[in-house]
């Protein structure tokens, strides 16, 4: 069909309206149809719009940029930068709070919020499409400061060499992804690309020690 391996296909909620209780109106409700137009989401009660490509579960993009600068012969500072651009995730989370056990904002007060994210939740995940966001970030994965003693200090130890390194790691995340953790993968799940429960990368400080005799 043309479509990346592992794509993301699901029903999408296009347009719907809320009655004065902020329940969707199930009749108003029209879903994309693949080919730039909409159709009626139901026909009676059973869900007849189709599902439609969202994008791909596996990053289209991917790589690193890493640097290490040395300053005044003995000191040196490292900075590794990497990302993934391009891929999709479910944010089952999401799903979870708002379509399952109905405890999320959105379920409290809808009249705020947009109504075709409304009816979407309102179905539990039979209009997926709500759930599958862009899942694209950079990480500023590793800094790191990196100081070799001198030659005479080492051998004071019985080193021919020794230097000292401080590093950061998992620093700062830079993304548009709402959920807990854009890197997560939910095990055993028939999702490719799912989150769930995961704990965020932590940010992890080292104080190393190298010697070499």
């Amino acid at each position: 069909m043309g479509y990346p391996l592992g794509s993301w296909f699901h029903v999408k909620v296009a347009d719907a309206q809320l009655d004065a209780d902020g329940k969707p109106i199930r009749t108003s409700m029209m879903c994309e149809d693949g080919v730039g137009g909409t159709v009626p989401c139901f026909t009676g009660s059973v869900i007849t719009a189709p599902r439609v490509p969202l994008g791909r579960t596996i990053p289209k993009w991917e790589g690193a940029f890493s640097s290490t600068l040395t300053l005044f012969k003995n000191w040196s500072v490292y900075g590794l930068v990497d990302f993934k651009l391009g891929g999709k995730k479910w944010d089952h989370n999401l799903r979870i709070r708002c379509s399952l056990y109905y405890i999320c904002r959105e379920n409290q007060y809808p009249l705020e919020y947009s109504p075709v994210d409304i009816a979407a939740y309102a179905n539990s995940a039979s209009f997926g499409a709500a759930y599958i966001k862009g899942a694209s970030f950079a990480k500023l994965r590793e800094v790191s400061v990196s100081y070799a003693l001198p030659d005479d200090l080492a051998a004071k130890i019985g080193a021919s060499r020794a230097s000292v390194s401080f590093a950061g790691r998992n620093l700062m995340t830079f993304t548009g992804y709402k959920g807990m953790e854009v890197e997560a993968m939910f095990s055993g799940s028939s999702y490719v690309m799912q989150e769930q429960n995961q704990i965020p990368q932590l940010r992890q400080f080292t104080f190393t020690t190298n010697l070499t005799f």
